[in-house]
């Protein structure tokens, strides 16, 4: 299949170019690796760290009529650089088998505007908590056809860490031109967390407290139709996280609806 052969294309290389760039802050913060270790941690993995997390979602999906329509495979990686303790570097790269080949390519930025470091005993796995975060990411969207027009495409959110069991947020996802699959526009995030962290174990895995299960919902809409996800979230331990994903779409063109299942791998090799 085509985006076998492509997902192992881009793992191979995103995965050469992590080792470069691990290689490269290791030497770059000797100096901060003389502090304690948990000092270091933080939501997203160890400060001048890298993190990546990899998701494969196979699809199926139906007109509501007789007539079955195309099923579709989306496989996506992800990675993060922890540059301060408020500043994190994002990439992501899609590629979505249906029809044809499609490709999504953004880059980002997520912003803590109240210090992790500063805050660990008032916290859950997505920050501070009352500290608001902020998610911005920009790209481009292109397609197996050569000839195909590159589109531009954006996301934004805000997140708000609520307690030490729940965060919520909402966001919007913007489009150059839409894709009649394309059924989010403006979107909420409620993330669950059945334990928290015990003292001195803040962040220790990024995705929650060890051995204990997560939950993060997000759902929005858009004039193409709504989307719904769960992703229930295992740390397995303080490198690991292992996740299912659950995912209803529904359209307004002739695709009418499309049921997901898949599943994500995150690491954290600093931690």
């Amino acid at each position: 299949m085509m985006i076998s052969k492509l997902v192992i294309i881009v793992a191979t290389i995103m995965l050469t170019s992590i080792g470069s760039l691990a290689e490269t802050s290791h030497i770059a913060s000797n100096i901060w690796d003389n502090r304690n270790p948990a000092l270091t941690k933080h939501p997203d993995g160890q400060i001048k760290r890298l993190s990546i997390r990899t998701a494969d979602l196979y699809s199926s999906s139906g007109t509501g009529g007789t007539v079955a329509a195309i099923d579709f495979q989306t496989f996506s990686v992800m990675t993060g650089f922890v540059a301060t303790s408020q500043l994190t570097i994002c990439n992501r790269f899609e590629i979505r088998d249906r029809d044809s080949l499609r490709y999504n390519w953004m880059i980002g930025g997520r912003l803590y505007l109240r210090n992790p470091d500063r805050y660990r005993q008032r916290s859950n796995p997505d920050g501070p908590i009352g500290g608001l975060v902020c998610d911005v990411h920009a790209g481009i969207r292109f397609f197996g056809n050569p000839d195909a027009q590159r589109l531009k495409v954006g996301d934004f959110s805000l997140s708000y860490p609520a307690s030490s069991h729940l965060t919520c947020g909402i966001g919007y996802r913007l489009y150059e031109q839409k894709d009649s699959l394309d059924a989010i526009g403006t979107y909420g995030i409620l993330n669950l967390y059945y334990a928290q962290y015990p003292s001195g174990y803040t962040w220790d895995n990024p995705d929650g407290p060890i051995g204990n299960l997560a939950l993060r919902l997000k759902g929005g809409g858009s004039s193409q139709g709504f989307m719904t996800q769960a992703e229930f979230i295992f740390p397995l331990k303080s490198t690991l996280t292992l996740s299912v994903l659950l995912c209803y779409e529904q359209f307004t063109e002739k695709v009418r609806w499309a049921t997901s299942i898949g599943g994500a791998i995150a690491w954290y090799p600093g931690n």
